[in-house]
Order: structure tokens, then C-alpha cells, then sequence
């Protein structure tokens, strides 16, 4: 993978702080998998009872909350596991939805992911830290719970690992992309214009300063601090004890050994487990907000007099009652069925989306490899129309300065302008913000 054929990705892994385990981040810079379409928990449970809720990702069986946590973890996103990822909002709002929901009396969560972004998790892991004694909660690293996957699932009541399972890896990581000899040797020179001393800290088109790197440093060294103390407190050991982890991965009973786990299981023995010994509880003594995360935030939400919003209050909770929450009753059968047809939808989806480029980037007049880039991209139709048309007023611009530029002739031959449209895609997309 290069920077030129997944801006959009790198933007999210260069430059800026990361709890991601070091193999993650070398296995997500050396290649992207394919997209994963729909998410294989690879789970066997025997329950009487199997809900899905509607307009959430996760299921109840028998009174227990499964959610995964499943892949890179990102800060914004509509939904969990989107592409191999899972986003912070929509799996908070999840975790939300099963602690208001009245039917569960335990809540696990699946976790196989080598962790993600900075961005959004603190806070969340504040929330999740605070309410503990809700619900009992059981954090199952089925097989892997590293760095910010591990931050979240030191939260829970109790932390499980499989017997091959690992957890830990609690760093920061941050990584620096350095072209600068690469573009010379392609005889491009990348020139910003900018305004305050530090804007351009960090680009990718010159080797990284001294005096910068010691900035990123610093940066990583307070999020670190942050890092160990909230798992120290979660954990219940002392921060020293977790610096001295030194980010190393613990399997299995090691982890045990080492204070980041309670016990070596799987996540069926934890169903059967919480199954057997959970008395419903309700909705819980306490009540979470939910929001739809493509709604603004409450910081962003004023009432006329410029004063933020109020939160809207549950009228169950208010009441004293349990709130009503829809649920959709499945069977195994109808489950799988509902499984199968979402992916029949997600491939005809892709497929529309690659046709669509496809014929955009013919309409306009692009390269193969631009085209190539926004399919791969992971681009929206509307997305790639937009960046494609971009890209051609750029090379028609440019086209028109060659050739103004180049209007004589030389040794007899008249000069032709030749745009690279695909170098032009690289320099809209992998500027600072």
C-alpha cells in the first residue's frame, strides 16, 4: 500500500497517535485485506431465547448482550464493523442501548482487535469505567484485546482470555512517512504555503526535524501517561506495574499471571456461565443517553438563547417504569436468512458502487489508475464523482499553463503538455488540513 493509492487510509495512520498493536499497524501499512462485508463472530451458544435488536449490532440470548468489537478502531463511523472496522460512536451507542435494555442482565463483549485511534476512546472508556455495578460485564478477548481494544475492555467487571487469546500491548505508537527522496527522484517538488511555524510539522515531504520529533514524542509520552493510568485504575494495580509492561502482548494464562486477566476461558463458557448465574436486573439502577451519531452533538446543539441543549429525558426512567425497547424475534433459521440476504445486499452494493466509478472515471476522462485508486479507496459514488471532477479542472487547468507556457517550438518539434492525473489525485488528497 502507498500513500498515492489510499490517502484517505494513511491520513488516518500517519502522523497522529495511535493505540494500535506494532504488528497491526505493519500488517494495516503493508496491505489492506479484503472488506469484510459481514462479521463471522465464529461463536457456538445453545440458548432458549435469541433477540436481534432492531437498529443495533448486537444480539441477546437468554439475557445476555453479545457485541463484538471486532478490527480497527476508529473514532466516527455509522456502524460496527464497516470494511473491517469498527467505529467508537456506533459501538458506544450499542453498549449504551444494551446497559437501557431491560431484558439483559449481562452484557459481553467479543473482542478480537488490535486497536486504533487515540481519537474518542478515552472519553468512552471514562463512560464505560463509571457504570460499572449496572450490569455485569465480561470483556472476552476472543483472540485479541491489544492496546486501545484492551483500554476498553480493562472497563469491564471481569476480563476473559481465550487460551490462545493475547492482551495487552498498552502503548501509543505514531508513524512518519518521509517521501521527500522518492519525489526527487521523480523530479516533484512539493512547495506549501502556510501560515504559523508548526502547520506543516509532520508532512511527509521532508525528513522529520528534530525539534518536531521531540514535539511528536512529548505528544505520545502524555497520551501514554493516560494510557496506563486508566488501566492501572480499571485493573486495579499500580501504574508502574502496567509502564512495566513495557506494551508487551500476554497469552493466556500469562495474562492471567500478569494482572491483566481474570481467568483463561472462551466466550461460550462465559455465556453459559452468565446465562446460568444472571438474574435480570432490569434496565439498571442508572440510565445512558443514545443519540444517533449522525446527528449533532450535545456540545453542538444550542437552544435559542445560545445555551446547549438539555439531554431528553427517558419518560421510563422519569416514570419509574421500564422503557418499552423494540425487538426483533428471530429463530436461528430467520437469523441466518436475515444474515444471508444482508450480504446478498452489501456485494450488489459494492458492485453498483464499482460500476458507478467505472463509468464516472470514463465519462471524465480518467486514467485507470485514479479510477483504480477510488474503487480500492473505499470511495462513495458521489465522493469519487466529486474528487475525479476535481482532479479534471486541475489538469485542465494545468493543461492550459503547459501549453501557454510551451507555445514555441524546440529543435523543430512543438512541445506537448502531458498531465499526470493520477499524480495530480496524490497532491488534492495528501495535503495538511
Amino acid at each position: 500500500m502507498t500513500q498515492a493509492q489510499y490517502p484517505h487510509v494513511l491520513a488516518e495512520l500517519l502522523g497522529r497517535p495511535l493505540l494500535v498493536s506494532q504488528q497491526k499497524l505493519n500488517n494495516v501499512l503493508t496491505a489492506i485485506g479484503p472488506r469484510i462485508l459481514s462479521a463471522d463472530w465464529g461463536m457456538v451458544i445453545e440458548a432458549e431465547e435469541v433477540k436481534h435488536r432492531q437498529n443495533a449490532d448486537y444480539v441477546v440470548a437468554d439475557g445476555v448482550a453479545i457485541l463484538p468489537v471486532i478490527g480497527s478502531l476508529v473514532h466516527r463511523g455509522s456502524s460496527m464493523n464497516n470494511s473491517g472496522m469498527t467505529a467508537y460512536q456506533a459501538l458506544d451507542a450499542n453498549w449504551a442501548m444494551a446497559q437501557n435494555d431491560s431484558s439483559v442482565h449481562s452484557i459481553i463483549l467479543d473482542f478480537d482487535t488490535g486497536g486504533g485511534s487515540v481519537a474518542g476512546v478515552f472519553a468512552m472508556a471514562d463512560r464505560w469505567h463509571s457504570a460499572k455495578g449496572n450490569k455485569k460485564v465480561v470483556a472476552v478477548a476472543n483472540d485479541m484485546a491489544a492496546s486501545a481494544g484492551y483500554l476498553l475492555a480493562s472497563c469491564a467487571d471481569e476480563v476473559v482470555v481465550t487460551p490462545t487469546g493475547g492482551v495487552g500491548s498498552i502503548g501509543v505508537v505514531m508513524a512518519h512517512l518521509d517521501v521527500s527522496a522518492e519525489m526527487e527522484e521523480k523530479g516533484r517538488v512539493v512547495t506549501y504555503i502556510y501560515a504559523g511555524d508548526h502547520k506543516v510539522d509532520g508532512n511527509p515531504y521532508e525528513p522529520l526535524p528534530d525539534t518536531v520529533k521531540a514535539d511528536l514524542q512529548a505528544e505520545i509520552n502524555d497520551i501514554y501517561q493516560m494510557f496506563t493510568a486508566h488501566v492501572a485504575n480499571a485493573r486495579g494495580l499500580g501504574q508502574q506495574a502496567v509502564i512495566d509492561t513495557q506494551a508487551r502482548m500476554f497469552l493466556g494464562k500469562k495474562a492471567v499471571e500478569a494482572g491483566l486477566a481474570d481467568r483463561v476461558g472462551t466466550i461460550e463458557s462465559e455465556f453459559e456461565r452468565l446465562k446460568a448465574s444472571g438474574v435480570s436486573r432490569g434496565a439498571g439502577s442508572r440510565r445512558f443517553a443514545t443519540r444517533n451519531y449522525g446527528e449533532p452533538s450535545m456540545s453542538e446543539q444550542k437552544n435559542s438563547g445560545g445555551e446547549p441543549n438539555q439531554p431528553a429525558v427517558d419518560k421510563g426512567a422519569a416514570t419509574g417504569t421500564s422503557a418499552q425497547t423494540d425487538v426483533l424475534e428471530l429463530t436461528t433459521a430467520e437469523l441466518d436468512k436475515a444474515k444471508a440476504e444482508s450480504y446478498e445486499a452489501g456485494v450488489t452494493a459494492e458492485r453498483e458502487r464499482i460500476t458507478g466509478i467505472m463509468a464516472v472515471g470514463t465519462e471524465l476522462g480518467m486514467g485507470d489508475a485514479v479510477v483504480s485508486r477510488m474503487i480500492n479507496g473505499g470511495q462513495s459514488l458521489e465522493v469519487a464523482r466529486d474528487l475525479m471532477a476535481g482532479v479534471k479542472e486541475d489538469a485542465e487547468a494545468a493543461t492550459h499553463i503547459n501549453t501557454s507556457h510551451s507555445a514555441g517550438t524546440e529543435g523543430g518539434e512543438k512541445k506537448t503538455a502531458t498531465i499526470d492525473t493520477a499524480a495530480i489525485y496524490a497532491a488534492r488528497n495528501g495535503g495538511a488540513g
